[in-house]
């Protein structure tokens, strides 16, 4: 229970101990800090997304580059003989839900993994990712990235598969269903 007096302070008494305490009623301001803190935040130099430049000068958002190289990348793969349609599609449908489900690395080593049509996924994902401006630029693969980099941009990549491949999943519904 707490009795206030006036003044600039009021006692305070607790209830457990019945301690009194004098608190100050005045604000009290705090100078900022001349330097940064240190970053409790990771750093995103290793990760940053910058805007990909467009050779014909076209500015293009990052949905119209993900949606131009998903398209490229399916049609391909759809075209080749060797790739069975509908296991494509169902392989591309539920690869963003592994991802969800067990996180980018170890969805990535399983179609890694496995071969075939899951394989071929594999290489569609790991071309996203480590194009110009994605979180892996310059890695050879995307396992490579995920276990040479920080967590940070583990994060990154994943939210980014997982924008990336609802293209990939639209676009191999698409052309799997004119088949």
């Amino acid at each position: 229970m707490a009795k206030k007096q006036q003044g600039n302070s009021s006692p305070r008494y607790s209830n457990n101990y019945k301690k009194k305490e004098t608190v100050s009623q005045t604000p009290q301001t705090q100078t900022p800090p001349t330097t940064p803190p240190e970053s409790s935040a990771p750093s995103t130099s290793a990760c940053f997304l910058p805007t990909t430049p467009q050779p014909t000068g076209v500015v293009q958002t990052m949905q119209q580059q993900r949606a131009a190289f998903a398209l490229r990348e399916v049609k391909k793969a759809l075209d080749d003989p060797q790739t069975k349609k509908k296991e494509f599609n169902s392989y591309a449908s539920s690869l963003p839900a592994m991802i969800l489900m067990n996180g980018l690395g170890q969805a990535a080593a399983f179609y890694f993994s496995k071969g075939g049509t899951h394989h071929r996924l594999y290489d569609i994902l790991s071309g996203w990712l480590i194009s110009s401006g994605q979180p892996y630029e310059g890695e050879t693969s995307l396992l490579d990235g995920i276990t040479s980099k920080d967590m940070y941009c583990y994060r990154v990549a994943q939210a980014e598969a997982l924008l990336f491949l609802d293209w990939v999943k639209k676009f191999a519904k698409a052309y799997t269903r004119e088949a």
